[in-house]
């Protein structure tokens, strides 16, 4: 009893799925968008003063380098398609899901009800009658809709934007008196703010604080202050920071590394 009343609940749950794709096509409509990021380069090239986070002999130090990078002509090119009666292969996803489903079942009854002395009747294939509808209306659909139209592109007002590879890399020196923030935003009244000493390194201590406030989730963000200067968002975010700390053997970090900051796999 209670494995029909199973079955007839699953068979129940997945019929129709072909009817529920085409009735999320209608109600979205005939006419969908895409965009994607294009890149030329000028042949131009800018040098900017770029700061970020780097362990040296275990200690987390400021860095700062002069990067030449390339500039890139970039637009976002959008175009415009028009479905061709639904969504075009949509109709696999209840073809291999309502037809694996439906034979898994009725093996399944055929099996128990051809078991000699068996109560259990056979009217259950019967229950695999509407997915066995749906299968065939989904072959159909699948036949009978064609790739979406293209029926119009444009592009975006193009803007200038540095390469991500560098072209060139010229360490300097850092700004005297620069500090870090550890916050959700830089002017975060509860963010963690640390010195930097005379070589551009947190002291021992400041930086088991810096590392315990990112594991324990306190701050989300990682922000550098130069001397004298406005806050710049570091380069390197919270979970490569971890990551790194707990590669070189820094303690008090490992709880910080949970599903939002999974480890790299194995190389």
């Amino acid at each position: 009893m209670r494995f029909a009343i199973f079955t007839a609940l699953t068979l129940v749950s997945q019929t129709g799925c072909g009817l529920l794709i085409d009735g999320g096509y209608l109600i979205s409509g005939p006419r969908y968008t895409t965009s994607t990021e294009q890149r030329r380069p000028t042949g131009q090239s800018q040098t900017d003063l770029e700061r970020d986070l780097r362990f040296e002999n275990g200690r987390l130090v400021l860095s700062c380098q002069e990067v030449t990078r390339g500039l890139d002509r970039v637009w976002h090119a959008r175009k415009e398609y028009e479905y061709q009666g639904g969504i075009y292969q949509a109709h696999w996803l209840p073809i291999l899901v309502e037809g694996v489903i439906g034979a898994g079942v009725a093996i399944g009854i055929g099996t128990q009800c051809s078991k000699p002395g068996s109560d259990f009747g056979c009217g259950g294939l019967y229950y695999t009658i509407p997915l066995g509808v749906d299968v065939a209306y989904s072959a159909v659909r699948l036949l009978t809709i064609d790739k979406p139209k293209l029926v119009g592109k444009s592009n975006s007002a193009p803007w200038t934007a540095p390469h991500s590879d560098p072209q060139a890399v010229r360490p300097v020196a850092c700004e005297p008196n620069s500090s870090l923030i550890v916050g959700t935003y830089a002017e975060d009244p509860r963010a963690l703010r640390l010195r930097f000493d005379a070589q551009g390194a947190l002291s021992p201590d400041d930086q088991k604080r810096a590392l315990r406030f990112l594991a324990d989730g306190h701050g989300t963000r990682i922000f550098l202050v130069p001397g004298g200067e406005a806050a710049v968002e570091a380069r390197t975010k919270r979970c490569e920071l971890l990551r790194l700390a707990l590669q070189l053997g820094l303690p008090d970090i490992a709880h910080g590394l949970g599903p939002e900051c999974p480890m790299p796999p194995p190389q």
